[in-house]
């Protein structure tokens, strides 16, 4: 994440997961975001905006720069 630095991951159903902090063996997180489909990669354009790629390979761009809420 280029906010926090915290490792970003995808797991086996689609949901994105955050760590709780920069240690690669710290917990995950489940993010909540406004895209309500599963997703196969994430990544950020040219402009800052997170870009999200679903298991039907269409693409979404998030509408907001800050595009994730922490579930905790």
């Amino acid at each position: 994440d280029r906010e926090t630095g915290f490792m970003i991951s995808i797991d086996l159903d689609g949901k994105l997961q955050i760590k709780s902090s920069s240690d690669i063996t710290s917990t995950n997180n489940q993010l909540i975001t406004q895209l309500d489909r599963p997703v196969l990669k994430l990544f950020y354009d040219l402009n800052g905006y997170m870009l999200a790629l679903d298991n039907n390979f269409d693409l979404y761009q998030f509408s907001e720069l800050n595009w994730k809420n922490l579930d905790h």
